[in-house]
């Protein structure tokens, strides 16, 4: 009976380690079918990633390219820059140059009509002379021809740059020209080099002029000498801001 006992408690133990042992497969093959998930999705995550590393390296190779093309660019402009500051320098030059001629052109005219009135009394000093009835006067006369004569200022060309952008033309009664930005000027230059109130030219009644600076913020020059005031002639060249001013005859 004691035999029958321990064989019963012992068939008992043994359904209970078979029940344990059905649980722990169930249990087993659970995580084996959860690692076996995991397994996938880790597999598809690395598919994922390596998708992703080539994308960013096609990226990184295409703002390579981007970068080199960026550079080649940024030369290209380095040297058009090069190119327009050269440019710009051979533009002043020629500018400078072609107000050089204006001028000397003035020149010649205050030259030609220097001489040309006086060709006549030169012949009648000269005929003089021959017949030998030259008087003193007639010497000092003939002298007198030969020296400067004051040649009126009647206009005033205004350029800026190469352009011609008006001619002023100065009356015998007109005393004073007031040049600036602003509209309430009698020459209104429109620029941002030009001050508001810049400069003002003074007419006397023999036709002489000059020219005064009000505190202007780029000054006035004169044949290339920054002045506060000047006298002007006929053939200066004057400068305000980006605009020349050629004085010059009737």
């Amino acid at each position: 009976a004691q035999l029958q006992s321990e064989l019963s408690d012992a068939l008992e133990a043994l359904g209970c380690v078979e029940d344990e042992l059905a649980t722990t497969h169930r249990i087993a093959d659970e995580l084996r079918q959860q690692v076996e998930t995991r397994e996938a999705e880790v597999g598809q995550i690395t598919a994922a990633a390596s998708e992703l590393e080539a994308v960013v390296d096609a990226h990184d190779q295409e703002v390579a390219v981007l970068q080199l093309r960026i550079d080649e660019l940024e030369s290209e402009q380095l040297a058009i820059a090069d190119r327009l500051t050269q440019f710009d320098s051979l533009e002043a030059y020629a500018n400078d140059c072609d107000l050089q001629i204006r001028a000397l052109q003035s020149q010649l005219e205050v030259e030609r009509q220097r001489r040309a009135p006086h060709t006549d009394d030169t012949h009648k000093s000269i005929k003089h002379t021959s017949t030998g009835t030259k008087s003193n006067a007639d010497e000092t006369t003939m002298v007198e021809h030969l020296g400067p004569v004051h040649v009126p200022i009647r206009t005033i060309e205004v350029f800026r740059g190469k352009t011609l952008d008006q001619i002023l033309r100065v009356s015998g009664g007109q005393k004073r020209i007031m040049i600036g930005r602003d509209s309430d000027n009698e020459l209104v230059l429109d620029s941002n080099f030009i001050s508001r109130h810049h400069a003002i030219l003074s007419f006397r009644d023999d036709g002489s002029a000059s020219i005064e600076d009000l505190h202007s913020t780029n000054g006035v020059v004169v044949n290339k000498t920054k002045l506060t005031s000047s006298e002007l002639a006929v053939g200066d060249v004057v400068i305000l801001g980006d605009f020349y001013l050629l004085p010059g005859p009737a």
